[in-house]
């Protein structure tokens, strides 16, 4: 549907983004609502051992992803 394709076009884009600056696994994470400083939806992608605003953790929608092909199944797990 339309928000599988929305974030799964999310997820490309912060995998590929991060794949020019640093090439390897990376970890996206979406807050749980009442856990964002922001009141939008946004998507943090960062190095699969890193930590950012927390995340990972039981606070926000997590998975590591280590190609561009995963974006389908990883939006699917985080919907």
């Amino acid at each position: 549907g339309g928000a599988q394709a929305l974030l799964r076009g999310l997820l490309v884009q912060g995998f590929s983004a991060y794949q020019g600056r640093s090439p390897g696994p990376v970890m996206q994470c979406l807050h749980k609502g009442r856990y964002a400083s922001v009141k939008w939806m946004h998507l943090h992608t960062f190095c699969s051992h890193g930590h950012v605003d927390g995340m990972p953790s039981i606070d926000a929608y997590c998975s590591e992803m280590f190609s561009a092909s995963q974006a389908d199944e990883v939006a699917s797990k985080l919907l």
